[in-house]
């Protein structure tokens, strides 16, 4: 039998350590309700095509009843949930929807059994996990935020080598920068209260959590 009958799926190690995070204070609930039991098992697949080609076999674990999965969409939305929608219907043997619906995706599949999508950062925009947590941090100094922006433009014209499509990876971790104490990784960011999970896009997150996982 499987660890636990609640898998979720990722592209790295900033999800693993993240989300944990981002669901126990959105939800008001421990990650680990008790000792060695976790909501979800998390794995780290290292890339989306990684992750797409391990759904079959993780589908197929023994024990396996609840199959999440969360990607960045990246720079085309249509082209990365066509190419999810596609190999995970092939691995689950289901008709999944056209469009990934707003709220995250929830399909029930066969008996008890459920699988789950969400895309970064809201299912409808193009982004990334960091696109996320730029509507987490706390909007009382504008001018910081701006400033944020501003400063990681600059820093493009003067010949910093980011490629575009990680613009609001730069952004978020310069702003993270200028925090007390500087330069947390992102889920020490969510426990220290510097991104805050209270925003309508974290609870959004939460609720297809707590949905997919029948919490």
């Amino acid at each position: 039998m499987a660890a636990n009958p609640n898998l979720l799926l990722v592209e790295g190690q900033d999800e693993k350590r993240l989300i944990p995070e981002v669901v126990e204070r959105a939800l008001g609930r421990a990650w680990e309700p008790s000792k060695g039991v976790h909501l979800a098992e998390i794995v780290p697949c290292g890339s989306v095509e990684a992750l797409l080609e391990s759904l079959r076999v993780k589908w197929q674990e023994p024990g396996r009843q609840i199959v999440g999965v969360i990607v960045d969409c990246d720079d085309d939305l249509e082209a990365r949930w066509q190419a999810l929608r596609a190999r995970a219907s092939a691995a689950l043997n289901a008709a999944l929807p056209n469009a990934i619906p707003a709220e995250g995706l929830v399909a029930e599949v066969g008996e008890g059994r459920a699988f789950g999508v969400w895309i970064m950062p809201d299912n409808t925009s193009i982004g990334m996990l960091e696109s996320f947590l730029q509507h987490l941090r706390p909007q009382q100094n504008q001018a910081l935020l701006d400033h944020a922006k501003r400063s990681v433009e600059e820093s493009s014209r003067l010949g910093a080598p980011w490629k575009g499509v990680h613009r609001d990876k730069a952004e978020i971790h310069t702003w993270l920068s200028w925090q007390d104490p500087p330069g947390r990784q992102l889920h020490q960011a969510v426990q220290q209260g510097m991104l805050d999970v209270s925003q309508p896009l974290s609870k959004k997150f939460a609720e297809w959590f707590e949905r997919l996982y029948r919490l």
